[in-house]
């Protein structure tokens, strides 16, 4: 009975690491059809969010229109993550400040002409502030390097996250620390951009004392890495990278949200995240 068990999961698995395979050949020639569908089944669901509340440590799937009225210290962050060229498809709520925690393009578009697309959307966004990072498929952004990034997107009201550029930022009156690394989790994934081994020196140094730490990836997948996050332990730590844990944790007083839209299979059908911090300065 448990060999036969094992053969029918090992099966499921084997049958749905196939369909990713042929889902990302699919992506390469047809991405427009995964567009089309994203973009019927976010104007079906505009309007409903992942609500998160850090100071009151709760959080609720609900819809903006439901929302309260921020306090007048409290900050509202509109949060995504792998939007992966969906982002003119997805729906973005309102905010004071819009954070982009990375893999803003994907490996089937990642040129010049999808990263001056993605800033144009940034730019028509109506968010007093906007903060973007990079990830594991930005490889367009690895290869200009950070203050080239800076200067594209500084003209469209958009700041570039990145240790290099400086330790940390204040934003709607939070201080904001970020960096586009992840760790590499799949050994056949040809994304490598900004994943540092687990012997980089980078992971070592502790990130610089902030409320808000933007990643790509959570840190929870290298040890030393997480133990210097918890050390340093911001109220709110923003990623995404791993399509298949979206969602929220509350640990040891820090609040953790993946907010990665696009599911396994890459059609980014995920709520759009909304969170509500008390400002730490006035």
């Amino acid at each position: 009975m448990a060999c036969g068990g094992r053969f029918w999961v090992d099966l499921a698995k084997g049958s749905y690491r196939k369909l990713r395979h042929i889902n990302y050949d699919f992506l390469s020639q047809w991405s427009w059809l995964h567009k089309l569908f994203t973009a019927c089944f976010n104007w079906f669901r505009a309007g409903c969010v992942l609500y998160v509340d850090v100071d009151a440590g709760e959080w609720k799937y609900t819809t903006e229109s439901a929302l309260r009225k921020p306090g007048p210290n409290t900050t509202r962050l509109a949060v995504v993550s792998d939007t992966h060229l969906y982002h003119r498809q997805v729906w973005i709520p309102a905010g004071d400040v819009l954070i982009h925690a990375g893999d803003c393009l994907a490996e089937w578009g990642n040129g010049v002409k999808e990263l001056e697309d993605f800033a144009a959307w940034l730019h028509a966004l109506p968010h007093r502030e906007k903060l973007v990072t990079g990830g594991n498929h930005d490889k367009a952004f690895e290869d200009l390097g950070p203050e080239r990034m800076a200067q594209i997107l500084a003209p469209c009201g958009v700041r570039y996250l990145h240790p290099d550029l400086c330790a940390s930022r204040d934003a709607g009156g939070l201080v904001v620390a970020g960096c586009p690394w992840s760790i590499r989790v799949n050994p056949m994934s040809v994304n490598r951009a900004f994943q540092p081994t687990a012997d980089d020196e980078r992971l070592s140094i502790p990130p610089p004392h902030c409320d808000v730490l933007v990643t790509h990836g959570p840190s929870m997948a290298s040890p030393v890495w997480h133990a210097n996050v918890r050390d340093r332990r911001p109220r709110l730590h923003l990623f995404g990278h791993e399509h298949d844990k979206y969602g929220v944790n509350f640990e040891d007083g820090m609040v953790q949200v993946n907010a990665a839209l696009c599911n396994d299979f890459f059609c980014a059908v995920r709520r759009p995240v909304v969170v509500d911090i008390l400002r730490s300065r006035q």
